[in-house]
């Protein structure tokens, strides 16, 4: 039996964003955050830091 893999974000509101389009934002960042603990395997969870920390490690 597979176990479940797990995606999350955080979200952080920047700036004069519209609402709905923050929204929009944080569930395309879990979908990548869940996308990526696919590929790992079964009991993995990813986690993605606010954009803006993420920005400044890259």
């Amino acid at each position: 039996m597979a176990t479940p893999a797990a995606g999350a974000a955080e979200a952080v509101r920047q700036g004069q964003i519209d609402p709905v389009d923050s929204i929009t934002e944080v569930i395309n960042r879990v979908e990548l955050a869940l996308g990526a603990a696919e590929q790992e395997g079964d009991s993995v969870t990813k986690f993605l830091p606010p954009m803006a920390q993420q920005a400044a490690s890259e």
